[in-house]
């Protein structure tokens, strides 16, 4: 054992000097070194930025979960209505991160093959009997008109560019319903569809804990009274009205003992310019009236939430006050009629409720009463139903012949509930499983008017849809709406029913594959409203059934 031998005086010197090392060591610090990390001089550690909590445990990807401070529908949220069924809507945008610059893109794109298949009542030589139209001639397929039943999909392609963080970010979105390779093989081009930059602004959210706030300046949209948790609901709506332009709002979200939580919101908003003076109004312009002068509007609303109720009260005002000549007079009378024309002005005065019963599904409804006086000199920056409060709330509701003096009060809802969630209670449910989701919704409105023909007219449509996911890869849905726009003609009233199969590649897919048929039952005097943009032509001879193939993407 001669290794051993060796070793031994190696071992004895080790031992001598490490007795020396212990012996000049503070008490506290020996056999620090070996410790995985020898103790250092103790310091803060970095307290890190925390996100904005979630309301769910685990919130994964949702379709159009995502959390936002404010009362109006976000920004983001596509600006057509939702083609899929159910509760399948394309999502919003992602908080931004709470520290360091970051870019990030969103969008949604809805590109459909459509086509509506009537009857010619006179059929000629070589001629067919069958008729097509590639820009549907159908009942409730113009927007802005209260008969629009969201029945016919919309284009819409819509990209969002985002950098900040989550104190500031910039957005910047680009637009169109109708791109320019459909265009050229219509051989019409339509250049209003080509919206480009559509909107462009910059979020400001101070981190002034526990209050939430909320800044937005710049060019873009706050729709109040969407009828659905995330979307414009079954009817591509915002019931009490929308406030388009640029200008700046603001929202205040403020904490109280016992889950209480007060909401603020209010901003001022105006359009670009007036219509110049001698434009002539033509598709490429989107026919604009020159009595429209700069608008301005301003806007404000309070809401309280508990336990998933939130009432809230809004109130929005437009107004013109342009004193520039539109260039028309009568050389016949004193007066310059060029400068006489009335300031005009618009009110929405509405309330409405949301009740987010978790498991047992989601309500709204609202309450709308909308007055104007002289609203022929007034712009588009508010709209009602999708009509611009001007020359189109004159057109669809109140008449030429009102001059824009009219009334108009809305009531509508809608509920829906998913069976998914409601049944697998109390464990979570996200979508990866068998569903079957329920909606109902309508929408009754009454119209005041100086013109005889439309004051007093009464207009209600209702509608139902189911949606039921057997497989990952398939769901069925099937929707049915009445729609009566003069309750005292009922030869004016239709109904529609409209299966759709819908394919993806999995339970939670954000792209789709749509096969859709829509068959139409009309009264005897039934129109199709025409808006000079996707249903060019007005028609006193409505096709009677729909089809339709479309894609849809959201990331």
């Amino acid at each position: 054992m001669k290794w051993r031998r060796s070793v031994a005086p190696f071992s004895l010197l080790v031992i001598a000097v490490s007795n020396i090392a212990l012996a000049e060591k503070p008490e506290e610090l020996v056999g620090q070194e070996y410790l995985d990390t020898p103790q250092a001089e103790p310091t803060e550690p970095p307290v890190p930025v925390a996100p904005p909590a979630d309301e769910r445990k685990e919130p994964g990807y949702l379709p159009g979960y995502s959390r936002e401070i404010g009362l109006s529908l976000s920004p983001h949220s596509p600006d057509v209505q939702d083609a899929l069924p159910g509760g399948f809507q394309p999502p919003i945008a992602a908080p931004m991160p709470p520290s360091g610059f970051r870019f990030q893109v969103h969008g949604y794109m809805l590109e459909p093959l459509r086509m509506s298949i009537g009857k010619r009542r006179t059929a000629y030589v070589n001629q067919n009997v069958t008729t097509f139209h590639g820009d549907p001639v159908v009942a409730g397929g113009t927007y802005g008109y209260f008969d629009h039943s969201a029945t016919v999909p919309t284009p819409w392609s819509h990209f969002a560019f985002e950098m900040g963080n989550g104190i500031v970010s910039a957005s910047v979105f680009l637009g169109s319903w109708g791109l320019t390779e459909s265009d050229q093989a219509s051989s019409y081009f339509q250049l209003p569809s080509k919206l480009g930059f559509n909107s462009a602004f910059v979020t400001y959210r101070p981190d002034v804990a526990p209050v939430g706030l909320q800044i937005t300046t710049g060019a873009f949209t706050d729709r109040y009274g969407a009828m659905s948790h995330w979307t414009t609901g079954a009817y591509a709506v915002s019931l009490i009205g929308a406030v388009r332009g640029i200008g700046s709002t603001v929202s205040v979200e403020l904490p109280f003992e016992g889950d209480w939580t007060a909401r603020i919101e209010g901003g001022l908003k105006g359009d670009i310019n007036r219509v110049p003076v001698g434009l002539v109004p033509n598709a490429g312009n989107e026919y604009p009236q020159p009595l429209q002068g700069f608008t301005m509007a301003a806007h404000g609303h309070f809401g309280i939430s508990y336990a998933g109720l939130e009432p809230t009260v809004h109130y929005i005002r437009s107004w013109s006050q342009d004193d520039r000549s539109e260039g028309r007079d009568d050389p016949a009378t004193p007066r310059d009629e060029s400068l006489a024309y009335r300031d005009g002005w618009i009110s929405v005065k509405g309330a409405d409720l949301r009740i987010d019963a978790k498991r047992f599904g989601y309500f709204y409804g609202g309450l709308a009463r909308v007055v104007g006086r002289d609203t022929n000199t007034l712009s588009s920056l508010v709209s009602v139903l999708n009509s611009g409060a001007g020359k189109e709330i004159i057109e669809h509701f109140w008449g030429y012949g009102s001059n824009g003096n009219g009334a108009l009060t809305l009531l509508g809802a809608q509920y829906s509930v998913s069976l998914g969630t409601l049944l697998r209670y109390p464990y979570e449910f996200y979508g990866d499983g068998p569903d079957l989701q329920v909606s109902v919704f309508g929408i009754y409105g009454d119209t005041e008017s100086d013109s005889p023909l439309f004051d007093g007219r009464r207009m209600l449509k209702y509608g139902t849809e189911l949606a039921y996911s057997p497989l990952s890869w398939l769901v069925l849905s099937g929707r049915a709406d009445h729609v009566m726009p003069n309750l005292d003609h009922s030869s004016q009233s239709f109904l529609v029913l409209s299966p759709k199969l819908v394919f993806r590649s999995n339970w939670t897919a954000r792209e789709t594959l749509t096969l859709q048929y829509a068959g139409y039952v009309l009264g005897d005097d039934v129109v199709v409203n025409g808006d000079t943009r996707l249903v060019i032509v007005p028609s006193g001879n409505p096709d009677r059934h729909l089809l339709t193939l479309y894609g849809t993407l959201w990331w």
